[in-house]
C-alpha cells in the first residue's frame, strides 16, 4: 500500500503543478486585463485598506488589480492548498501504519484500538476544528499568527480524516481508499481546468450550493435519529447520500474556483485555500463512500 500511495502522491503533486501552471496562463494575458475579459479600472494601492472587511470601501477583487499579483494570489492559494493535502495525506497514512501491525487490517495495535473506539475523539477535534476556524477568519491578515493558525487546523482536519482512513482500512478498504484518492485528485483536476477555462460566471450556483448543504444536513440527521432508534442501517440510502454529496461538492468546487478567479480579494488567499481543501476532503469522504458501498463492504 506504501508504494501505491507514494504514486499516487506523486500524481497529486503533478495535479496541482498542472493546476498552477494552468492558473498563471489563465491569468497572463492583457496588461491589466481580468479574467472576465474587460478592462479595469487602476486602483491606487494608497487608497487600499490592509481588508477591505475593515473599510466601507468595495474589496479589491481579481478584477481590478494587476495581472502579477493576480498570478501571485492564485499561486499561493493552491500552494498552501497543495502543502494542506499533502500534509493530511501524510497524517493518514502514518496512522494507518501506527494503528495496524504490519499493515494488517485484522490486527489493531494498541494505539489503533484507542484512535478508533474513544468516542470522545471526534467530539474533540470537531470542536477544536471550529475553534480553530473562528481565530483564522478573526486573524486571516495577521503574520504569522494566520499560518500558525492554518497549521493547527490543518492538523485538526487531518487527525479527523485519518480517523475515518483507519476506520475504512479495519473494514478491509484499503484499495478504496487508494482509488478514492486517485479519483478526487482527477476530479478535481478537471473542474479546476473546467472553471478556469470557462467564460461562464459561475456564482449564480451560490444559493443552491447552500441550500443543498443545508438538505443534505438535515438528511443525514434523520439517518442518525433512525440509526440511533432502532432503524437499522441501509446501505440503500447511505448510497443515494454519498451520490448527493459528491454532486454537491463537485459543485462547490466550481464555485469556489470560480470566486477565486473573479471574486476574491488578495488578501483573502487563506480563506480561500480553506474552502477549496474543505471541498477536496469532503468529495474525497463521499467518493470514498461510494466505492465502499458499491464493494459491498
Amino acid at each position: 500500500m506504501l508504494y501505491c500511495f507514494l504514486g499516487l502522491l506523486v500524481l497529486w503533486l503533478l495535479v496541482m503543478a498542472g493546476v498552477l501552471c494552468f492558473s498563471y496562463s489563465a491569468t497572463s494575458s492583457g496588461e491589466k486585463l481580468p479574467l472576465n475579459g474587460s478592462q479595469a479600472p487602476k486602483v491606487e494601492a494608497s487608497a487600499r485598506p490592509r481588508s477591505w472587511m475593515s473599510s466601507n470601501q468595495p474589496p479589491q477583487s481579481l478584477r481590478t488589480i494587476d495581472r502579477e499579483i493576480k498570478k501571485g494570489f492564485v499561486r499561493k492559494v493552491y500552494s498552501i492548498l497543495a502543502t494542506q493535502l499533502l500534509i493530511t495525506a501524510g497524517i493518514a497514512v502514518g496512522m494507518i501504519y501506527a494503528s495496524f501491525y504490519h499493515g494488517d487490517p485484522n490486527y489493531l495495535t494498541k494505539f489503533g484500538n484507542g484512535f478508533i473506539y474513544n468516542s470522545s475523539l471526534s467530539f474533540l477535534l470537531f470542536i477544536l476544528t471550529i475553534i480553530l476556524l473562528c481565530f483564522l477568519f478573526s486573524l486571516k491578515n495577521s503574520y504569522p499568527a494566520n499560518y500558525l493558525l492554518l497549521l493547527a487546523f490543518t492538523a485538526s482536519i487531518s487527525f479527523t480524516v485519518a480517523r475515518v482512513c483507519v476506520i475504512y482500512y479495519s473494514a478491509g478498504s484499503g484499495t478504496q481508499i487508494l482509488l478514492a484518492f486517485a479519483i478526487t485528485a482527477a476530479t478535481f483536476l478537471a473542474l479546476t481546468t473546467f472553471t478556469m477555462i470557462s467564460r461562464v460566471d459561475w456564482d449564480f450556483m451560490g444559493p443552491f450550493l447552500f441550500a443543498g448543504m443545508f438538505l443534505l444536513m438535515f438528511w443525514s440527521l434523520i439517518m442518525s435519529l433512525v440509526f440511533a432508534f432502532g432503524g437499522g442501517f441501509s446501505s440503500g440510502w447511505s448510497l443515494a447520500f454519498a451520490i448527493v454529496g459528491t454532486i454537491l461538492f463537485s459543485g462547490f468546487i466550481i464555485y469556489d474556483t470560480n470566486n477565486i478567479m473573479r471574486y476574491c480579494g488578495v488578501d483573502d488567499y487563506i480563506i480561500a485555500a480553506i474552502e477549496l481543501y474543505l471541498d477536496v476532503l469532503n468529495l474525497f469522504l463521499f467518493i470514498l463512500q461510494i466505492l465502499t458501498l458499491s464493494n459491498n463492504n
